[in-house]
């Protein structure tokens, strides 16, 4: 992979993290993800093992990422999205000081990459595979891509601004 300028999108659940690299100039991102349910243990020891297999602080420098983008947490579950903020905390702790990071509602995500605030999962899948021709890939995968071009889209716009 050749170094930045990238945007990041991130999704994620209590099971693992989602992460799309989106150049600046072009469509051609990648993806890693970070699976969290890979010993034993509730969400709260998942949730701890993401310093452990999170990029180091360093690696996102190293690559050029130039912003951060996490979905905010949003559902109709206390609980559920309790447990999310928790690992929105851990991958936090994970990120450096640089680049811009920032958090996108999933209506502001969709809104800038879809062309819809309320987009449905099989909308958000269809648009990013036009654009990421990435098949094989969870739902998370294209949630990622799309809050990535929704980062990229705000840094082009001046609506954030990088680091």
């Amino acid at each position: 992979m050749s170094l930045g300028p990238y945007v990041c999108g991130i999704d994620f659940d209590s099971f693992a993290v989602h992460c799309v690299l989106l150049p600046l100039e072009s469509d051609a991102a990648t993806y890693q993800l970070i699976d969290l349910d890979v010993g034993p243990g509730d969400a709260l020891d998942r949730c701890r093992r993401c310093r452990d297999l999170m990029p180091a602080r360093g690696a996102w420098n190293d690559t050029g990422v130039v912003a951060i983008a996490l979905e905010r947490p949003m559902g109709a579950s206390r609980i559920g999205v309790a447990q999310q903020m928790r690992v929105q905390g851990a991958i936090l702790a994970c990120l450096p000081r640089e680049p811009l990071v920032t958090e996108l509602a999933p209506p502001t995500w969709k809104l800038h990459s879809v062309g819809k605030g309320n987009a449905s999962k099989d909308e958000v899948a269809a648009w990013a595979f036009e654009r990421w021709q990435t098949a094989g890939v969870p739902q998370d995968a294209y949630d990622a891509f799309c809050i990535a071009w929704a980062c990229r889209a705000q840094l082009a716009f001046g609506e954030v601004a990088a680091a």
